[in-house]
């Protein structure tokens, strides 16, 4: 499929109550968006504060500062190690990670559920384990990202 583009903003902000996107959200989308290649589902951008809680969102959520996207995409697995490392190089720093084969047995297509982000400080990878809504630290993203930031 050819990359779709149509303002990605104003996707976003429209569906998610007019907030804005960060500048360094939306350079690394664009960079990380046509080297994949194929249609991704933005589940969520910008939240505001009351959105972000109402669904049990982190008080800390970077979605409420326009710098974080929930994809899916059943084209292609996001899983893999090329499409981290390819997260990574557009400029994403927090990249939660969703592989629960219980609740992929009922999802024909469905591959996971990504959260990446623009944050600033600190890389953070997790998995959502999805019990109860908890993460882990993603200990084989880390030791991945070691390797490609040293390259």
């Amino acid at each position: 499929m050819a990359f779709d583009p149509y303002p990605i903003a104003t996707r976003l902000t429209a569906r998610e109550a007019g907030g804005p996107l960060h500048v360094d959200l939306l350079n690394a989308w664009n960079k990380f968006r046509p080297e994949f290649g194929e249609s991704i589902a933005i589940v969520s951008g910008y939240r505001s504060p009351d959105r972000n809680a109402s669904i049990g969102g982190s008080p800390a959520s970077k979605h409420m500062i326009g710098r974080a996207l929930d994809i899916h995409c059943s084209a292609k697995s996001l899983w893999s190690d090329d499409v981290f490392a390819l997260l990574l190089e557009c400029g994403f720093r927090g990249i939660g990670r969703e592989m629960n084969p219980e609740r992929l047995a009922g999802l024909p297509g469905y591959r996971g559920r990504f959260h990446i982000d623009v944050r600033e400080g600190p890389l953070a990878f997790w998995r959502y384990t999805g019990e109860g809504g908890a993460i882990v630290r993603d200990e084989h993203a880390y030791q991945m990202a070691k390797l490609i930031l040293e390259r």
